[in-house]
């Protein structure tokens, strides 16, 4: 049985078929653990104005931004990497009311 249910918005779907497919292969096992182990592993509370934004973050300096909703199901909003952080925050926040759509 699966913990959670993960989803994703083409943001994040264009960024990660933009990967190698070693980086493809690291981010599916990372998501597969939070699928079926509950496990998030290292990351980086971003919910600073209640939005529930999240960071998933790679030893590499690779990033993934999520959302929870309502409390099992994970919608991936976009990929990027430590040095275009800011950016990428910005846009993930912008995008999270597609991922609310996305899973109701």
């Amino acid at each position: 049985m699966l913990l959670y249910k993960i989803y994703t918005v083409t943001e994040y779907s264009d960024w990660y078929e933009a990967q190698t497919y070693k980086s493809q292969r690291q981010v599916a096992k990372r998501l597969s653990k939070i699928e079926e182990e509950g496990y998030f592993g290292h990351g980086r509370d971003l919910d600073e104005n209640g939005d529930g934004l999240q960071e998933l973050k790679f030893n590499d300096g690779r990033r993934i931004y999520y959302v929870i909703i309502p409390e099992d199901n994970v919608v991936l909003l976009l990929g990027g990497n430590k040095n275009g952080q800011d950016k990428d925050i910005k846009k993930a926040r912008g995008i999270i009311s597609k991922a609310q759509a996305k899973v109701s």
